[in-house]
């Protein structure tokens, strides 16, 4: 009978965990819609998954006037930088553009 009850009180620890698990994934911060809200949201992403991402993202997301003055490599230099310096980010609000 122990057992039984040491199991059901791991599966109910087990469900509260998984439900505030699923809940956490609901406060994830909303982008807004257009081209900002785009841009940041890839931005972040392309942070925390690793360089070659981060190289896909600035060769979508960033004019190619504003490489010819700053390279893809300089850019992926200072992404380096402050991925070792900070590790990974976490938005946790999104504040309305104007």
């Amino acid at each position: 009978m122990r057992k039984i009850v040491v199991l059901a009180q791991l599966w109910i620890v087990g469900a509260l965990i998984a439900g505030w698990a699923v809940q956490a994934g609901d406060n994830a911060p909303r982008y807004p819609a257009g081209e900002p809200g785009r841009h940041a949201e890839a931005w972040f992403k392309a942070y925390n998954e690793g360089v070659e991402a981060m190289r896909a993202y600035v060769t979508a997301h960033v004019a190619p006037e504003a490489l010819a003055r700053r390279s893809v490599e300089a850019r992926l230099d200072v992404y380096r930088g402050m991925r070792e310096e900070h590790g990974a980010l976490t938005p946790l609000r999104v504040t309305a553009s104007d």
